[in-house]
């Protein structure tokens, strides 16, 4: 049976401003549990699980916890190897304050032991937007806010496609010059609350 050393506790900036942490409570050969604690209650997720290159892993499945039941829960393997997680809900659920087991994540290992990490540093900066003459949240550009949309920057987000100029200016929902799950809630919430931004 193989091993792994466990070394992680990172921050990630919420989707409301505040700090949630995200940490694996536990972790053996084919599986680690990833933990939120949160200290308000929070509609979306984005973190990045990875490991040394030597340990060549490989995510097989997602074992979601209770908490985040009606979150939609996005995964994509990244060329250096580390996996992009993005969850979210489509009909306003949100992840309670506290400490909440998020998910169980399944993977086999090609090489010894190691470290595993999870990391939130999962941000896209935006270029300068000035001349944008486009609606926000338009990122597929026919004039209507719906969920291809939302898809197109999910996509995005997990690295399965690029963007040209326009698109990365109108997938800033938020206007603070990163395109992460923020924005997709807030294009979220448009559709559920009609809330403008």
């Amino acid at each position: 049976m193989k091993y792994i050393s466990i070394f992680v506790t990172v921050l990630l900036l919420s989707l409301v401003g505040a700090q949630d942490q995200f940490w694996i409570s536990y972790a053996d050969s084919d599986s680690a549990v990833i933990m939120i604690t949160t200290d308000t209650e929070t509609s979306g997720f984005q973190f990045s699980f990875s490991s040394d290159p030597i340990l060549g892993l490989q995510s097989l499945y997602v074992e979601p916890g209770d908490v985040i039941d009606g979150f939609m829960l996005s995964f994509n393997v990244q060329s250096d190897g580390s996996i992009i997680y993005v969850g979210f809900s489509l009909v306003g659920a949100t992840i309670p304050v506290g400490d909440h087991q998020l998910m169980t994540i399944h993977y086999s290992i090609q090489n010894g032991g190691g470290w595993l990490y999870i990391s939130s540093n999962q941000s896209y900066f935006l270029p300068e937007c000035i001349m944008f003459e486009g609606v926000i949240g338009d990122v597929n550009d026919d004039s209507i806010l719906d969920v291809l949309d939302f898809i197109v920057i999910v996509n995005y987000i997990l690295g399965n496609i690029e963007f040209e100029q326009n698109q990365i200016c109108a997938s800033d929902r938020n206007q603070d010059g990163v395109i992460d799950v923020t924005d997709i809630i807030s294009l979220i919430n448009y559709f559920l609350y009609d809330e403008p931004y």
